[in-house]
C-alpha cells in the first residue's frame, strides 16, 4: 500500500500544523450532492446525489480514511456537467463533509482539478491534474482538525492543510466514503471505468477497515445516483481485496 501510505505521511504533516489560508469548507442504501467540484450532505436530498459506498458508523465514528485513485478520460455530456471522484468523513445524513478530490468541471471542455472542502464551506480549488494521473488522498481528525491531503504521485504536486470544522456546525466523523458525483446531483460527465484503490478507514478506536461492515459497530451502504427516468447515470462494481478496491461504471441514463 505505498501509495496510501504516502497520503497518510502528508495527513502526519498537515497535523503538524501547516494552516490553509484558503477559506474553510444503517447498512442498507441511499444518496445526493453538490456545488462546482465539493459536495451537500446526502441527507439534504431525497433524491440520491452520489454513486459509491459510505462506511456508516453505529457504535463507533472514523478518524480516518485514505485510498488511492487514477485519473480516467472524461467527456462532456452537456453544460455544466462533471464527474467528481473524492473520499471523505460525514455527509451520510448528518450536516457536514470533510473531503479531498478530483473533479472534472466542463466548460466545453473537462478541466481536471485537485481540491479539497469542508462542506458547506466554499470548495477550495488547488491545481490541475492529467487523465492517467495516480493520485493518493487521505482526510483525518487530528487533535480538533482535519488533516486534508492529496498528492499527484505522477507529477508530485500535493496539497496538506489542517482545517477546523465550519462555524456552527458539528462534524460527527461518523461515516467514510469513497464517492463519485454529478453537478447538480444527476449531471454527469461520462469517464471511462475507473476506481477506488487501497481504501482503508480508521474507525474511533485505532482499529483499520476496507468496505466490509462489521456487526453492530458500522455497516455499509451503497448508493447510486439516478436520472429522470430513475435509472443509475453509473454502476458499482463489487468490492475486492478485503474491501479495498471497487470501479465506478459511466452508464448515463436517459
Amino acid at each position: 500500500m505505498i501509495a496510501a501510505a504516502l497520503a497518510i505521511a502528508s495527513v502526519t504533516s498537515a497535523a503538524a500544523g501547516t494552516n490553509s489560508s484558503a477559506t474553510s469548507a444503517s447498512s442498507s442504501v441511499a444518496t445526493s450532492s453538490s456545488t462546482p467540484a465539493g459536495s451537500t450532505s446526502a441527507a439534504a436530498s431525497a433524491k440520491q446525489p452520489w454513486t459509491g459506498y459510505v462506511l456508516v458508523g453505529h457504535k463507533v465514528g472514523f478518524r480516518q480514511v485514505t485510498a488511492d485513485f487514477k485519473i480516467p478520460v472524461v467527456s462532456c455530456t452537456a453544460p455544466g456537467s462533471k464527474a467528481s471522484f473524492w473520499i471523505g468523513l460525514d455527509g451520510y445524513n448528518n450536516g457536514t463533509v470533510e473531503q479531498v478530490g478530483i473533479s472534472t468541471n466542463c466548460d466545453n471542455v473537462p478541466e481536471y482539478t485537485a481540491w479539497f472542502q469542508m462542506w458547506p464551506s466554499t470548495i477550495n480549488y488547488q491545481f490541475l491534474v492529467h487523465p492517467g494521473d495516480s493520485i493518493a488522498m487521505s482526510v483525518a481528525y487530528v487533535s480538533g482538525h482535519w488533516a486534508l491531503a492529496l498528492k499527484d504521485l505522477t507529477d508530485g504536486q500535493k496539497f496538506n492543510v489542517s482545517e477546523k470544522c465550519p462555524s456552527g456546525k458539528v462534524c460527527e466523523n461518523m461515516t467514510a466514503e469513497a464517492i463519485l458525483e454529478a453537478a447538480s446531483g444527476s449531471n454527469l460527465s461520462s469517464f471511462n471505468t475507473t476506481g477506488f484503490t487501497e481504501f482503508q478507514a480508521v474507525d474511533s478506536t485505532g482499529a483499520k477497515t476496507g468496505l466490509v461492515a462489521n456487526g453492530d459497530l458500522w455497516g455499509l451502504a451503497k448508493v447510486l445516483m439516478t436520472g429522470t427516468n430513475g435509472q443509475p447515470l453509473a454502476d458499482l462494481s463489487t468490492i475486492t481485496d478485503s474491501g479495498e478496491n471497487f470501479s465506478f461504471v459511466y452508464k448515463q441514463a436517459t
